[in-house]
């Protein structure tokens, strides 16, 4: 299975590319919610924690 990692700046339709996504039977995961995104102290900003989304796509291959 491929996987897709879709990222873009505010507005431009990410949300609405994921629900015709979703809707057609494929799983999605919104980085937005669920602690995806942490706050780096070294730069003070909001960073993807990569580490963790590596590890999630390594232990569901198929998903």
């Amino acid at each position: 299975m491929v996987k897709v990692l879709l990222t873009g700046m505010s507005g431009v339709g990410k949300s609405t590319i994921l629900d015709h996504i979703r809707s057609s039977g494929h799983p999605c995961i919104d980085l937005d919610y669920n602690d995806w995104i942490i706050f780096d102290e070294t730069v003070a900003d909001y960073l993807m924690d990569t580490n963790k989304i590596i590890r999630y796509i390594e232990a569901h291959p198929y998903s």
